[in-house]
């Protein structure tokens, strides 16, 4: 499992919320995914960047540096 800041991010364009496995339990999920649906969001989970599509890897590697840029 990767560790990191960003834990769900939207592919705007394919109307894909990506969810980090890990976030994908506990009482939250069930809101997540009534939102998601409500948004028109279909819910995909992923473990590490490589199960993401190439797009959504860019997107979550761009969010992930701009959070750790804070750290610095």
């Amino acid at each position: 499992m990767v560790q990191s800041k960003t834990f769900t991010f939207d592919d705007t364009h394919e109307r894909v919320r990506y969810i980090r496995a890990d976030m994908e339990t506990g009482k939250g999920i069930v809101g997540r995914r009534m939102r998601a649906e409500q948004e028109g969001y279909t819910i995909k989970t992923f473990r590490t960047p490589d199960d993401l599509p190439p797009h959504a890897r860019t997107k979550f590697e761009l969010m992930e540096n701009a959070a750790n840029a804070s750290d610095t």
